[in-house]
């Protein structure tokens, strides 16, 4: 009902009611009730998720191998000095630079010496008497065939007075039997002589003269070596001989290593070595100095350096060569190895921790409109942080870089760069 006062020409309404309720009193309820509601779909509503975002940016990758490694030097000499010869003479000490040819030790030679001479005489006299042995022989034979020939013309002289009656026949028959004599010994002689010179070949006494003459090679060359020269140019890292004294044999090595001409060894999987040819760049941190040098693959080992029937996994030795070499880096050292199979420069790429897959199909997350939506990619080139992006995005979209597990297509996000 509604009841009006009329009032110097006012009427003003004093109440309104629905079934007996004011109307005044339904509209708070309402208010309330609403703003009850209002104040549950907040309370139960998903908050935005921040998650940061980034335009995508060209950048230059590569897709690379890791390892580990040494420092070597590429031009080595190496020898350890005999534990039977003494130490004469030193002329370098360790850290000295020398040039190819330079003598470092000189080792005692006087009981290589006494053996060499010895087996020279040995030589000499074993020559002499089997010169000797054929030098008789020889004349033994010309004696033999000088005796053939007279008593060839003895025979002819009694045979030419037998035929005219001034020889007899027992002239003639003595003169028969000389020259048989004379020929049989020829026959001798010869055989001795032959035989002479085919056992000086193949008899004992030729081995002994060949044993006699490796022997003197032997000795000249052990003589030779005993004067300790390097034959490239570097520094003398190694040089364990005291003078006067006898190395042991533990000990007397020698080292030479050019410190100029430094590269990297490196043992690669099977798996990772199909993947390398000479040529590829590498980049070589040396542990605990924090430099990083580059360098090229220049060569593969065809063969593993695991033992065969080994169970380990088989390895191949790749070397590199480094393209400038620093004076604080020292063979030995150990190294990390970041070699490059494949490289792209100023191509489009996203982080990697973006990049996901779903069905076979990549995509990233975008942020539109304040929810998370899809956008489906297609990717190339794969690093550990960053992925090549061929379709789907392009240079200046932004994507989001880090999604957050879970993350689905239509959840609220907010955007941070």
């Amino acid at each position: 009902m509604e009841t009006k006062t009329k009032e110097a020409g006012r009427i003003s309404i004093t109440g309104i009611s629905i079934a007996g309720i004011p109307i005044v009193r339904i509209s708070i309820a309402l208010i309330w009730g609403l703003a009850a509601i209002i104040g549950m779909i907040q309370i139960f509503k998903p908050k935005a998720v921040e998650v940061a975002v980034a335009a995508l940016e060209k950048r230059n990758l590569a897709d690379s191998i890791s390892v580990t490694g040494k420092i070597e030097s590429e031009e080595i000499y190496e020898t350890v000095l005999s534990s039977s010869q003494k130490v004469i003479k030193r002329y370098k000490n360790i850290g000295d630079d020398v040039k190819a040819g330079d003598i470092l030790v000189t080792l005692d030679t006087e009981d290589l010496e006494y053996q060499l001479n010895k087996a020279v005489l040995s030589l000499d006299t074993l020559k002499t008497s089997t010169g000797n042995a054929k030098a008789q022989a020889s004349i033994n034979l010309d004696t033999a065939k000088n005796s053939y020939a007279l008593a060839g013309k003895a025979y002819q002289n009694i045979k030419a007075l037998y035929d005219t009656g001034a020889a007899s026949k027992d002239d003639l028959d003595q003169a028969d039997n000389a020259l048989k004599l004379a020929e049989s010994q020829v026959k001798l002689a010869e055989i001795q002589y032959n035989n002479l010179n085919l056992n000086s070949s193949g008899s004992d006494v030729q081995k002994q003269m060949e044993r006699l003459n490796l022997d003197i090679q032997n000795l000249n060359r052990k003589i030779a070596e005993s004067t300790i020269k390097s034959p490239i140019s570097g520094t003398l890292t190694l040089l364990d001989a005291r003078e006067n004294q006898y190395p042991s044999r533990s000990q007397g090595q020698v080292q030479v290593l050019d410190l100029s001409r430094l590269i990297v060894k490196a043992d690669v999987s099977q798996y990772d070595a199909v993947l390398l040819n000479p040529g590829q760049k590498a980049s070589v941190k040396v542990k605990g100095l924090g430099e990083t040098l580059t360098g090229r693959i220049t060569s593969i080992s065809d063969v593993s350096n695991t033992t065969a029937g080994s169970s380990t996994e088989p390895k191949y030795e790749v070397q590199i060569s480094l393209d400038d070499s620093k004076k604080d880096i020292k063979a030995d050292y150990d190294v990390d190895v970041n070699i490059s199979i494949k490289e792209k420069t100023d191509i489009p790429a996203a982080d990697s921790r973006a990049v996901q897959a779903e069905d076979d199909r990549k995509f990233v997350f975008i942020a539109a409109d304040g929810k998370a939506v899809k956008k489906y990619i297609k990717t190339g080139l794969e690093t550990d942080l960053y992925i090549e992006i061929l379709e789907g995005l392009s240079v200046g979209d932004r994507y989001i870089t880090t999604p957050p597990d879970g993350l689905k297509e239509g959840d609220r996000v907010s955007p941070t760069d």
